[in-house]
């Protein structure tokens, strides 16, 4: 759970023979002694190469009046026609976008997130020339892959949430200039394990 502005949210992880399991802390300086946990599993065929811990200090935005996030204080959103900020270097951005969704009810979110993601990505590996990395996740929650393209790597998540009665579908994109990270790949499905629902 992120608090208020400047926050710091600690990450660690290790890596069992089954997945990735992530710890995520957060501790609001001055304003409460005990630290926080909440813990998210990241499902991965053969799991994900191990990295160390890192610390980091978060401002959080509100996103569409739905929801706010927390992201890096060296990441500045600027002017777009969805919710977008990038590094000082501006090599890595993130980009939000949410859909009201319409679901008829009959199958699960999983099922729901397969019939609208999957497609996609086949359409980004055929006819778009990304190159997609072994890393895609299908759970109940969320829907995962990373690709490569052009200079850059594209980590992709999906998720949709009941949202006062609306079901609300959140495409969050990281675009990195630079090789493919599992450290990035983490910060992603970190950073879409703490949105807070206003």
């Amino acid at each position: 759970m992120l608090g208020k502005i400047g926050d710091i949210a600690r990450f660690g992880t290790t890596c069992p023979e089954v997945g990735l399991q992530s710890k995520i802390g957060g501790i609001v300086m001055g304003l409460f002694k005990k630290n926080h946990e909440a813990k998210s599993k990241v499902e991965g065929n053969n799991g994900v190469v191990p990295f160390d811990d890192f610390t980091m200090v978060t401002k959080t935005y509100l996103v569409d009046g739905i929801y706010s996030i927390g992201l890096p204080v060296d990441w500045k959103p600027f002017e777009s026609d969805r919710f977008r900020a990038k590094t000082d270097d501006g090599k890595t951005q993130i980009s939000i976008t949410n859909y009201n969704m319409k679901l008829d009810g009959t199958c699960s979110i999983e099922e729901e997130l397969k019939k609208l993601v999957l497609p996609q990505y086949e359409d980004f590996i055929t006819g778009g020339g990304y190159v997609p990395y072994d890393d895609l996740i299908v759970n109940e929650k969320y829907i995962s892959r990373s690709f490569k393209i052009d200079n850059e790597t594209q980590y992709y998540l999906t998720t949709i949430n009941s949202i006062n009665g609306n079901n609300i579908l959140t495409g969050f994109i990281i675009r990195d200039i630079d090789e493919y990270r599992p450290q990035m790949r983490a910060f992603l499905l970190n950073i879409a394990s703490m949105m807070m629902f206003v």
